[in-house]
C-alpha cells in the first residue's frame, strides 16, 4: 500500500546505487529459458506465487527470441529507485485521497512492514480491506473469490447494468 519508504538510508548511497545498478543493464544478458513453463517454475519460486500464477504472468510476459524465451519487461524496472519518501511523507499522501479505495491483503504477500502498513490503512479515509489466504498475486489464484469482493464494491459506483 503506497511506495516504498525510506528507512533512515543515506541518500547519496541510494542514488549512487541506482545509478551503478543503470549503468549495468546494458550488459546484461537477458536470461534465456528454454520454455514458457521453465519460466513459470523460476517465478514461481522468486515470486513467492502458485505455479497456475506464474504461468498466467509467464504466457504474458515472455517473447521468443530464436530457440529462448525471454521477459519482454523493460530491465530499468529492476534497479533500485534514486530517491524514496519518508513513511510520513507516505501518509500525508496517503490521507489525501478522495475517493473510496479498497485492499487486498493478501497475508503471504511481499514481507511489507506491518507497522507502516496498519498505519498507513488508518490515514486512507473510505478504506475496505479484504483479507486474502494467498500471495502477492492473489487475483491470480484466487479470481472467483477476488472478483466477489471487487464487483460489489464497484457496482456501488458504477452500477454494472449501467455498463452495457
Amino acid at each position: 500500500l503506497g511506495p516504498l519508504s525510506n528507512n533512515g538510508e543515506d541518500p547519496f548511497k541510494r542514488l549512487q546505487s541506482h545509478f551503478k545498478s543503470r549503468l549495468r543493464i546494458p550488459r546484461r544478458k537477458p536470461v534465456c529459458y528454454k520454455s514458457v513453463e521453465e519460466a513459470a517454475e523460476k517465478l514461481k519460486k522468486v515470486g513467492r506465487m502458485s505455479l497456475e500464477g506464474a504461468r498466467i504472468i509467464a504466457d504474458r510476459g515472455l517473447k521468443k527470441v530464436d530457440d529462448c524465451y525471454i521477459w519482454r519487461s523493460d530491465p530499468c524496472l529492476r534497479t533500485p529507485s534514486f530517491m524514496r519518501f519518508s513513511e510520513s511523507q507516505v501518509n500525508s499522501v496517503l490521507k489525501e485521497i478522495k475517493c473510496p479505495t479498497m485492499v487486498l491483503w493478501a497475508d503471504k504477500g511481499f514481507p511489507f512492514n506491518r507497522e507502516h502498513m496498519g498505519e498507513r490503512m488508518k490515514v486512507i479515509p473510505n478504506l475496505t480491506i479484504h483479507n486474502f489466504v494467498g500471495g502477492h498475486h492473489i487475483h491470480l489464484e484466487k479470481p472467483h473469490e477476488v472478483a466477489q469482493v471487487i464487483w460489489p464494491f464497484l457496482d456501488k459506483f458504477l452500477p454494472i447494468d449501467k455498463i452495457q
